[in-house]
């Protein structure tokens, strides 16, 4: 009975035998056919229910004669007559109407309880399907039009019997067009035919059949398709593989009908083939109907498609028989080459074909295409393909990714995830990446995989160095659908960003089913109709259609005008709050937005969250996740009472669940429901700070108190006051538990201000809630924070006290805290593992597995919580047996038990065995990245780690020996190194790299020797090497036990230059002499040994590695020798002389060549030490350029004053400048950019010897940086000065005589100049409203000129140095697609402040519009010079690892001088000046900032006679500190409602804050009045702006400046609750230590001011000759030179930079003691802060805000 055709045979045959009048014989056919069934293990329904059509016919056939076979056949069925043939009847129906048989069809009537007429109108679909395919159609139409009008009692057309089954009929002619039964097709082909003419009640001509049979079909398409996906997928009852083989062939012929017109289901089309491609009975049919389906679109509707349709036939494509792989082959031909022009800008969706010798020609057609993209543009591609959304795609283009990023021994890592500064395009990658882990839905854990399998590849980068990418907004509705407009706009969001993401992605029929629905109606809402883009549809509604990104204009298009009717059943009745009944978390989520539905009052909200009532349902949660927090708002904006307290308690029992320690509901449906709750809250609380902004505004246009505002205030006090109803309390232990750290702490903050400000506080109660704080800022790895609640709490608790040791790496300190707790409770679990954290982190793994054995001895039920511990610790010491028992009991979840099962899988050398450990390692390490929120890189970093390391033992594992495995001179050691440097530059970060490292390549030398290996041997020296790394990173850390033991190991193992980290840890312990002893001991050894040769061979080499350490050792003694006062200069000398060459030898040696100079000052001969320092520097430069800020400037300045020395020894100088002519040679061009300013502020050098080398270094520049060159250079093409003019046009003179190119991007440069100071110039007074065409036609002109200037932006001007060890002149500094100025908007704004500066909007060429402010009559250059100043400032925090990791950073902005008069600012967007915001938040409270009381209070405090210090600091603080509360803390919570989003801009702002205090104290910058610093409402970034006030003008002013810099009670009120302490004080300490290292450096940038002296400097010069003259009265005058004049300028400038030296070196006046950058902190922040100080203070600074 296997043979199919024969076992149906046999049933029909026993089935017939049931009507048989012989009970015996009925019997025995009964006994056969259960027995068959049996056989076949089925149940009897299972065995016939492919024969269940022919079954039905018989038995209905035999009612005439008897209903015996009928219930015979029931019986067996085990169902009644009457549900038998309800499930035949669209089988039965249509096979007895063909045949006329109206008694077998009142048979049939009558078996279900009903009559003819009723049954043919119910399934007319199938009845005049299969009578329209019979050749004698009309006679059996008639036949129904009868049997339909009798049962009637009235005559029925036939042209309405076909339209109340329109659609269902020509679907079910359609689904056989694929039929080879039907020819092919085409009988159902002519049947559509038929149908039409009916429908039509027209006869056509045969010829016009095709068109007019497409056309007929066009109306109907999404329907057609909508129902073969149905078929497809058994949603009309189950269909067998032929059965659906055949709905694939249908598909392929309606396809090929229908032609160019199927595009608007095309992406219909594509998620059926999708879905049934990796079915192996289906895949033929499916590729084949693909081909049909590439065919029948127009090339310009292919293009989309290419993309996917490549990724889904390469996925499957070892899948498809050879058949369907030539179809497939003829289908990517035929989109790639045969249609190339056409969908070319799409061939970037395309994925890589290469490694298919099938797809060869296409591959090569699309690799010479891709050969004209830059990477960026391919990228971009690439990166999108990667989130497209389509899972095929996503998997493919991950595969692509993962190839292009480790091509070439990881090429592309190295050049961009180098170096202190990442490119840009990492973030893209990473978030990419991050974006793949998110995926949900089938075969989302390949995609999961592949995107962990990535990231580990790329490493666990430090997320210091390299920016985010930004989150999208949130939408929010202010008006609450009470606004049209914005019902619109949220309707058209909910379309782009919801839904046709959620439907193109699904593979579910029925969710997509519903997803259309929901397209369909909110379509409808926004008066979208089928033809949209026709003239007839009124401008706005078109205008909103336009708004639509293409991919959803391309999904929405089937559904407009579509009649899709859904049936929702009513919502049961619920027992509210909803979350303790749900059991699982999208049963919570999705009931409660069900409820929630049923809540919206008003009608257009209806209409809209309505319509998404059946998305919402299923497994897909996106839909219910996405319309919560919109629907609650509306609820509580709309809703009763009620509505509004049951969804308090919703939220209530959402997080009193959480933090109930006996709650049984699992931990993932705990946490995601608070995740929720909280992303809902983040919603409201940001509605309530739109709505008040809203609110704001319409207050500042003055608009008349009206019914709506009035509305819009009751709303906000609505939800506002359900918020304030939650308990912050609760939420912050919520928060707490679900290691959502910033709301805890956020919520932790808001009590204490806000008790603290009520005086409800107690001492008891502070410490309990500053304790707390102190362990989240631990947890979120924030010691400054945790430094700062520290101050707070006069006794620390124990726990607090180890949390500090722990943070700052003091283990033996925490160690010995845990034991003393321990001694107390020893029977508490937690004390236990706090102390084998330190263990374990102090390296003492023997001792930590014996405390674990004694622990479990005493507490066995304790295993699983450490089990974690015990295996790591065993497989750090290789007891692989341990590791194999502790697995044998440990948690499946755990990531030690995947690592451990990894490390094993190594051990047994089994391939297959160790792929498949590194993929379950992979999914369990990286699994908390995908349950984290999106672009919490930072928040991952520890599965990211474990990513990392996997990759590690795989690179490991994969070399060919572990010999040198770690040398720079191999490729893998190359990654190795890289990726070490790339970790977060914490030594718990990069000790735990190591330690797995040392582990790997421990396992891979045992795996490789079969005996005891030689401790002297390569492998283990590559083992060493990693110990003295620990060594080093230790050290810096300052965990100096931690450093000695690791130093002892790499002894042990024989390392080569272990010394030398031994010999810098004796030092740093103050044994200076020591260390250099022992270092010169060592080296003279190995020296010896080296020199040594003998007749045995005992003399050994070096190797390149081994050869670039001893001369870092040899430097290293050169650099100590100075500090021990014992050698001289040439000893010395001669010690970095015989230093092997490198830009670490140069740069030292120069170093210590220009101390040596300094300390000769004075001395005749001085100037003769520095050639070499000058030579050494080039050097140094020409090497690399990890020292290029301390070298070029100084290098520079050190040439140029020794040229204009006028006792010059021309010997000396001779030398030098012979030095600076090979320097312009040999340093790369990109090099001398980072001096342009400095460089060009020379340019009327005196020295024409000098002026020469110098106009070459600036024609160099110019000519390979042209667009950057020449915006430095306008200035000095426009110079009031005439030297400088003329030399500044002598050069670009010469420039434009010898390149064409190079003279039209000169002469559009010099009239974009002119233009620009036109601008300037321009009188406003007179023309109060300038516009660009009527008034500066010649800017609007220039537009249509080429080339195209870039734009004059930080970031296009400001050029990137190349990594480390990609240094060379081959590096790009700046992006090769650099935005460009296209045209300016024509309306210029002048602003209101007293210089009229116009602000006027540049349109670029990468589409965004930018805005530059043109400021007339101000010398720009001392603002210019300070950008310059802030940029290296940037550049040297990036490369302190302390700075760096607080992301330490100035806000700059691009500052262009056009000449000394005039010049442009960038415009800073999204800042908002304090003084607006206090002057708002006070307003609030119903305070004017300067009210007449105020005023005449500071004009007592001005007058010094009549008041005291006393008196003025009492009046200050009790009539104005009392009076005006600190408020500004409440613009962070307001502005920054996200908890995450408060944390970063709050500490943002303290850093910012911080260093541009420290910044600016040195540099004597004053005026720092409220509207002059300003806040970023994205960041929190604090920014400065007006630098007119610097080099200590503003104590010149009439009532002088007494502070250094501004810190007011409200900028320490927006520090937070630690005020100074913590984040600001360490920032200022870290950033003074910093500005103290590069002290020589920074004044050489400095030294620009004094050879391009400010306007200011010249009138104070004239001013200081007035005085002279008014005390020289009656003597005699003369004239003075202006060379004289000139020097007199620069020595006003030189004492100005004096000045800040003094400051820059700690030097305090009068007797220039020097103090520690902290006492010099603590003394700045006591002078700014001090009230004595702040009294004397100018009104308009506003001391008091």
């Amino acid at each position: 009975m296997g043979d199919e055709p024969a076992c149906r045979i046999a049933i029909f045959a026993l089935v017939k035998e049931l009507a048989h009048s012989s009970m015996l014989l009925r019997g025995l056919a009964h006994l056969q056919l259960r027995g068959i069934a049996a056989h076949k293990k089925k149940t009897f329904y299972s065995l016939v229910s492919p024969y269940l059509a022919d079954l039905a016919c018989f038995a209905a056939s035999t009612l005439i004669i008897s209903p015996v076979p009928l219930h015979e056949l029931c019986r067996l069925l085990g169902l009644t007559p009457r549900d038998f043939f309800l499930q035949t009847l669209q089988h039965t129906l249509p096979s007895f109407t063909v045949q006329q048989q109206d008694i077998v069809l009142a048979r049939i009537a009558e078996q279900v309880g009903s009559n003819v007429t009723t049954l043919l109108v119910k399934n007319a679909a199938a009845v005049l399907a299969q009578t329209f395919l019979s050749k004698d159609s009309e006679k059996i139409f008639a036949f129904v039009q009868h049997e339909v009008e009798k049962g009637s009692g009235k005559k029925v057309e036939a042209q309405s019997i076909v339209h109340s089954c329109l659609l269902l009929l020509v679907c079910e002619l359609v689904s056989l067009l694929g039929d080879t039964e039907l020819l092919e097709g085409r009988e159902a082909v002519h049947a559509l035919e038929k149908v039409q003419r009916v429908a039509a009640s027209a006869v056509t001509t045969r010829s016009a059949r095709t068109i007019h049979i497409s056309k007929f079909l066009q109306p109907h398409l999404l329907g057609i398709v909508t129902h073969l996906s149905e078929l497809l997928h058994d949603v009309r009852g189950k269909k067998s593989m032929q059965d659906k083989i055949l709905v694939l062939k249908s598909l392929g012929s309606f396809v090929k009908i229908v032609g160019e017109a199927i595009h608007p289901v095309a992406q219909q089309v594509m998620a059926m083939l999708q879905s049934v491609m990796f079915i192996d009975d289906l895949s033929e049919a499916a590729v084949k109907a693909w081909n049909k389906f590439v065919h029948a679109l127009a090339p310009r509707d292919l293009g989309p498609h290419v993309g996917p349709i490549s990724a889904i036939l390469v996925t499957s494509w070892y899948q498809l028989s050879p058949d369907a792989q030539k179809s497939a082959t003829q289908t990517l031909e035929f989109c790639i080459i045969d249609n190339k022009h056409a969908v070319r800008q799409h061939l970037g969706k395309v994925v890589d074909l290469e490694g298919i010798p099938q797809l060869a020609r296409a591959s090569r057609t699309l690799a010479a295409i891709r050969q004209t993209w830059t990477r960026q543009e391919y990228l971009d591609g690439l990166l999108r393909r990667c989130t497209g959304g389509n899972i095929a795609m996503t998997r493919q283009s991950l595969l692509e990714l993962k190839k292009y990023i480790t091509a070439r021994d990881y090429e592309f890592l190295n050049s961009v995830a180098a170096g202190d500064v990442f490119d840009p395009v990492i973030a893209r990658i990473i978030d990419a990446l991050v974006s793949a882990t998110l995926f949900d839905g089938e075969d989302a854990e390949s995609i999961h995989l592949l995107a962990f399998e990535i990231l580990g590849i790329v490493g666990a980068l430090d997320p210091d160095r390299f920016d985010s990418q930004p989150r999208d907004a949130l939408f929010v509705m202010i008006h609450n659908f009470e606004d049209q407009d914005e019902g619109f706009k949220f309707a058209c969001h909910l379309i782009q960003e919801l839904l046709v993401p959620a439907f193109r992605s699904t593979g579910d029929p029925r969710f997509q089913t519903s997803v259309g629905y929901a397209l369909q109606e909110l379509s409808k809402y926004c008066g979208f109709v089928a033809e949209v883009d026709s003239l007839s549809v009124h401008n706005v509604v078109r205008a909103r259609w336009d708004g639509l990104s293409q991919a959803a204009q391309e999904t929405t298009t089937p559904f407009l005008g579509a009649k899709f009717v859904v049936q929702t059943k009513p919502q049961a009745d619920i027992s509210l709050p909803i979350y303790p009944s749900q059991s699982s978390y999208r049963e919570w989520l999705q009931t409660w937005v069900a409820h929630l539905i049923t809540r919206v009052s008003s009608e257009p909200a209806r209409l809209v969250f309505s319509a998404c009532r059946g998305a919402v349902r299923g497994n897909d949660a996106r839909v219910a996740l996405h319309l919560l927090p919109h629907l609650v708002l509306h609820v509580l904006i709309g809703g009763t009472e009620d509505d509004c307290s049951w969804i308090r308690a919703e939220i209530v029992a959402v997080l009193e669940d959480v933090v109930d320690r006996s709650s049984e509901s699992r931990k993932d449906r705990r946490v995601f429901s608070a995740q929720t709750t909280f992303s809902l809250l983040d919603h409201l609380n940001t509605w309530v700070r739109c709505a008040r902004q809203h609110e704001a505004r319409a207050e500042t246009r003055k608009q008349r108190r009206s019914t709506t505002s009035t509305a819009l205030k009751n709303r906000i006090v609505a939800v506002d006051s359900v918020l304030s109803a939650i308990d912050r309390d609760l939420m912050a232990k919520a928060a707490f538990q679900c290691q959502a750290y910033a709301r805890a702490l956020m919520n932790l903050e808001q009590q204490v201000t806000d008790r603290r400000d009520a005086g409800l506080t107690t001492d008891s109660w502070l410490r309990d809630y500053y304790e707390r704080m102190h362990e989240i800022y631990s947890l979120v790895d924030e010691p400054d924070g945790m430094e700062g609640i520290a101050t707070l709490i006069v006794s620390p608790s124990m726990e607090m006290q180890i949390r500090q040791h722990e943070s700052t790496g003091k283990w033996t300190a925490a160690q010995s805290c845990w034991e003393v707790k321990l001694q107390r409770a020893p029977d508490e679990l937690n004390l236990h593992l706090g102390l084998l954290r330190c263990l374990r982190n102090l390296g003492h793994y023997d001792t930590l597995r014996t405390h674990i054995q004694g622990i479990l001895t005493r507490n066995p039920d304790w295993r699983d919580h450490l089990v974690s511990l015990q295996l790591e610790s065993a497989w750090i010491v290789g007891a692989w047996d341990e590791v194999e028992r502790g697995l044998s009991s440990a948690p499946a979840h755990l990531p030690e038990t995947a690592v451990s099962r990894m490390l094993l899988s190594v051990r047994s050398k089994d391939e297959p065995s160790i792929q498949a450990a590194f993929a379950a390692a992979r999914l369990e390490l990286g699994a908390p990245i995908s349950t984290s929120n999106r672009g919490s890189y930072r928040q991952s970093y520890n599965a990211l780690m474990g990513l990392h390391a996997v990759h590690e033992l795989q690179l490991v594992h994969g070399s060919s020996s572990t010999a040198h495995l770690l040398e720079v001179t191999s490729p893998t050691g190359q990654e190795l190194q890289r990726r070490f440097d790339s970790l977060l530059p914490t030594f718990r970060i990069q000790e735990t790299a190591l330690n797995m490292r040392r582990t790997f390549l421990e396992l891979r030398i045992a795996r490789e020797s079969r005996g005891t290996v030689a401790t002297d041997s390569p492998s283990m020296q590559t083992i060493g090497q990693t110990w003295l790394l620990t060594a080093k990173i230790a050290r810096k850390a300052g965990h100096h036990q931690t450093a000695y033991s690791a130093i002892l190991q790499a002894q042990q193992h024989q390392t080569s230059f272990a010394f030398v980290q031994n010999c810098k840890l004796v030092k740093e312990n103050g044994e200076t002499l020591r260390a250099l002893e022992e270092l010169t001991a060592e080296l003279n050894r190995l020296q010896d040994v080296v020199e040594r040769r003998t007749s045995d061979d005992a003399g050994v080499s070096l190797n390149d590695y081994d050869r670039r350490q001893l001369s870092k050792a040899m430097v290293l003694r050169a650099r100590w020798m100075p500090e021990t006062a014992r050698f001289g200069y040439n000893d010395i000398s001669k010690q970095f002389t015989a230093a092997i060459a490198s830009e670490s030898a140069y740069f030292h040696y120069g170093f210590y060549q220009d101390d040596y100079f300094k300390s000769l000052a004075g001395s005749a001969d001085a100037w003769s030490w520095n050639i070499r320092t000058v030579q050494n520097y080039a050097k140094s430069l020409e090497y690399g350029s990890k020292y290029i800020y301390q070298t070029m400037p100084r290098m520079l300045t050190l040439w140029l004053d020794h040229a204009e020395d006028p006792t010059i020894n021309m010997k000396a100088y001779h030398k030098m400048h012979g030095a600076m002519q090979l320097a312009q040679h040999r340093i790369a061009v990109y090099k001398w950019l980072t001096a342009f300013p400095q460089i060009v502020s020379r340019v009327d050098h005196k020295n024409d010897m000098a002026f020469k080398v110098l106009n070459t270094i600036m024609r160099n520049v110019i000519t390979g940086y042209p667009h950057q060159g020449l915006w430095a250079f306008m200035s000095v093409w426009n110079s009031n000065h005439t030297l400088r003019r003329k030399r500044g046009d002598s050069l670009l003179r010469n420039m434009m005589n010898r390149d064409a190119e190079m003279k039209q991007l000169i002469a559009v440069s010099s009239s974009m100049a002119k233009e620009l100071l036109k601008l300037c110039d321009l009188d406003v007074q007179a023309i109060p409203n300038p516009s660009l065409k009527s008034h500066i036609p010649g800017l609007a002109k220039l537009m249509t000129t080429s080339p195209k200037l870039i734009l004059p932006f930080q970031d296009s001007l400001t050029p990137t140095m190349p990594p480390r060890g990609l240094d060379g002149a081959s590096h790009q500094p700046f992006p090769p697609d650099l935005p460009t100025i296209i045209g300016f908007e024509d309306e210029v704004e002048v602003m209101k402040s007293l210089a009229k500066p116009r602000r006027l909007t540049i349109i670029a060429s990468n589409g965004q519009r930018y805005m530059m402010m043109a400021k007339p009559k101000d010398d720009l250059r001392k603002d210019a010079r300070l950008m310059d100043f802030n940029t290296i400032i940037n550049k040297l925090l990036k490369k302190n690892s302390d700075s760096r990791r607080r992301q330490l950073h100035i806000r700059t902005y691009s500052v262009i001088t056009l000449n000394e008069e005039c010049g442009l600012i960038q415009w800073v967007p999204n800042v908002m000046p304090v003084r607006h915001i206090l002057e708002k938040l006070y307003k609030a409270q119903g305070k004017q900032i300067y009210p007449p009381d105020v005023l005449l209070l500071y004009g007592r405090l001005k007058d010094l006679v009549n008041m005291s210090d006393v008196d003025a600091i009492d009046a200050f603080k009790v009539k104005l500190l009392d009076a005006y509360k600190p408020v500004l803390h409440e613009w962070f919570i307001d502005t920054f409602p996200d908890p995450s989003a408060w944390l970063a801009s709050r500490l943002a702002f303290s850093r910012t804050c911080a260093v541009m205090s420290i910044i600016g104290a040195m540099l004597g910058l004053g005026d720092r009045h409220s509207e002059n610093i300003l806040l970023d409402t994205v960041s929190g970034d604090l920014i400065h702006v007006d630098f007119n006030c610097l080099f200590d003008k503003g104590k010149l002013l009439e009532q002088a400046e007494k502070v250094p810099f501004r810190l007011t009670h409200n900028i320490v009120d927006a520090l937070g609750v630690t005020g100074v302490e913590g984040v600001f004080r360490t920032t200022c300490e870290i950033v003074m230590e910093l500005l103290r290292d590069y002290n020589d450096c920074l004044m050489n940038v400095l030294d620009a001011f004094v050879h391009d002296p400010l306007v200011e400097w010249e009138d104070e010069k004239k001013r200081r000759d007035r005085m002279a003259h008014r005390q020289r009265q009656g003597q005699a005058q003369h004239l003075r030179s202006s060379s004289v004049m000139e020097e007199d300028v620069k020595r006003v400038a030189k004492q100005a930079m004096e000045n800040i030296a003094m400051r820059l070196s700690g030097r305090l006046p009068p007797n220039q003691t020097i103090i520690s950058p902290a006492d010099q902190v603590a003394a700045l922040i006591s002078a700014a802060s001090a009230p004595v100080n702040l009294c004397r203070m100018f009104y308009g600074w506003a001391p008091h805000l």
